[in-house]
């Protein structure tokens, strides 16, 4: 996967779902409009992120049609470009694996829960 996939959640998400890999349902996200368009093939419990900042900063979850503002505003504050992600919320324990490669080759990596 190059950089830009790594550092953009939409990007990223696009290829993982291109490759087969299952993902839960998402849409990129860039105005209050297409948060309500993508209610037609999501359902909550949702999550809303910016699409390019790491870690969890901006990231909301969202349980109802009422709480779309809100956090659409909330995210919208912690994007560099204004692209924000929404996806289905996936319950269980997060997991991050960060990895470090040079020129193909494997550096390092941390795992955090």
């Amino acid at each position: 996967m190059d950089a830009e996939a790594a550092s953009n959640k939409v990007k990223m998400r696009e290829r993982l779902k291109k490759a087969g890999i299952p993902l839960p349902g998402f849409a990129p996200v860039w105005s209050l409009s297409d948060t309500r368009d993508a209610l037609e093939f999501l359902n909550f419990p949702l999550v809303m992120k910016p699409a390019d900042n790491m870690g969890a900063r901006g990231v909301i979850k969202v349980e109802n049609r009422e709480e779309l503002q809100a956090a659409f505003k909330h995210a919208k504050k912690y994007s560099p470009t204004g692209e924000m992600i929404l996806e289905e919320y996936m319950p269980g324990p997060e997991v991050s694996v960060d990895a470090l490669t040079w020129n193909g080759n494997f550096g390092n990596h941390w795992n955090r829960r």
